[in-house]
């Protein structure tokens, strides 16, 4: 018997356990009462991947939050309690950073721990809010600057925050790295603990449940295709059908603009290869960007960069400069839709930032999704790795 067929054994008593912990968890969150406990226990309970066992609880302390008054002089518990605020759709005012701001364009209070979540705040700003471009300037000049002095692992915590803001990780992986951090925290509260790990690798089980129901082969593939591409195929189809039967027939229509969109998506690789081998550079970043946003590599079409290289007659530093530029005002844009869209339930707009926060993981380095060998220790992590 395997590792992961022993493991499918025991779910019976994980999940029998995971539901006594997750009362214990409960009574914890029920007997919080003071706004710094608030805060950290809600930050560390959705860094661990285990908000949506308690979204109720987490609207009544964040409740509390908004309407209890608070020490607003203390830039590290007044970046949390926005950082957190905003981060659930609460309509909180960037104005209260500008007491923070001194006549340098500094800001005071600038201890290491307090610029960190000050930092971490100010990347869930919206156009507009140019307290936020400056304190976004001034924290990552300062935190890179102290970072070699640092000890672990709060080291690690600043490095982490510079490469990507807590924001815009992926949920599961920084569950996944987060939970070793907690582990060593001496002030970690231990169901908690037992309850993110045991969280994790339930999770782990369906993940690998859906990846072998993803690649199980059908012996009446489509014989029209290439071998390699049967199997995709058909899933694809059979994925299009689970809509329209889980839509009904009242609204399985809407399955045709998702099919339209797929469509468009291989027409797009298609103009892709098309301009590879024709050496092709698109003369505006916009033609460019409705076909691909991959960046050269090898042999591949231009970049986004030469696209936009050559629409402004500007250097290959400038270019990148700018598109650094276009990448954080799309997500201001995200963010401004994420909190207009208050008639709509957390789970729409939620789709869409963690698609973009897939995206950002997938092409932060590299582009991952063509080269996927860079992904290998990643999927280990996520599909072979249970936490211990």
């Amino acid at each position: 018997m395997d590792f992961y067929s022993s493991l499918l054994n025991q779910q019976a008593h994980m999940r029998e356990r995971m539901e006594i912990l997750l009362e214990q968890v409960r009574t914890v969150m029920k007997e919080a009462n003071e706004i710094p406990k608030i805060l950290e226990l809600v930050i560390t309970i959705e860094r661990l991947g285990l908000g949506y066992h308690y979204e109720n609880e987490i609207a009544q302390l964040l409740d509390v939050v908004l309407n209890s008054d608070y020490d607003d002089n203390n830039l590290h518990l007044v970046s949390l309690r926005f950082h957190l605020l905003r981060k659930n759709r609460y309509d909180v005012s960037s104005d209260v950073f500008h007491k923070f701001e001194d006549k340098q364009g500094g800001f005071v209070q600038s201890d290491t721990n307090s610029l960190l979540s000050l930092y971490n705040a100010a990347h869930l700003s919206i156009k507009g809010e140019d307290v936020f471009d400056m304190a976004v300037s001034f924290t990552r000049r300062h935190l890179l600057g102290a970072l070699e002095n640092l000890e672990s692992p709060f080291a690690g915590e600043v490095s982490s925050s510079l490469l990507t803001p807590p924001f815009r990780r992926v949920g599961i992986l920084e569950a996944r790295n987060y939970l070793p951090c907690y582990t060593n925290k001496a002030t970690r509260n231990e169901a908690i603990l037992e309850l993110g790990k045991l969280n994790f690798n339930i999770l782990q089980l369906h993940f690998c449940e859906e990846l072998k129901d993803v690649t199980m082969w059908d012996e009446d593939a489509v014989n029209v295709l290439p071998e390699y591409m049967k199997d995709i195929y058909l899933y694809l189809l059979e994925t299009f059908h689970s809509f329209e039967d889980h839509l009904g027939p009242e609204n399985s229509y809407r399955v045709v603009y998702l099919k339209e969109a797929f469509k468009k998506l291989v027409q797009a690789y298609s103009d892709e290869l098309k301009w590879r081998d024709e050496n092709y550079v698109p003369k505006t970043l916009n033609e460019h960007l409705q076909v691909s946003s991959r960046e050269q590599a090898g042999g591949h079409c231009a970049s986004t960069i030469q696209s936009y290289m050559k629409e402004h007659g500007t250097t290959n530093d400038d270019a990148c400069e700018k598109i650094k530029e276009l990448i954080e005002n799309s997500w201001k844009d995200m963010l401004h839709h994420y909190l207009a869209l208050t008639d709509q339930p957390m789970v729409v707009p939620q789709m869409i930032l963690n698609l973009s926060r897939t995206v950002d993981n997938m092409y932060k380095h590299t582009d991952a999704y063509t080269n996927s060998e860079i992904l290998k220790d990643t999927i280990r992590m996520l599909f072979a790795e249970p936490v211990e």
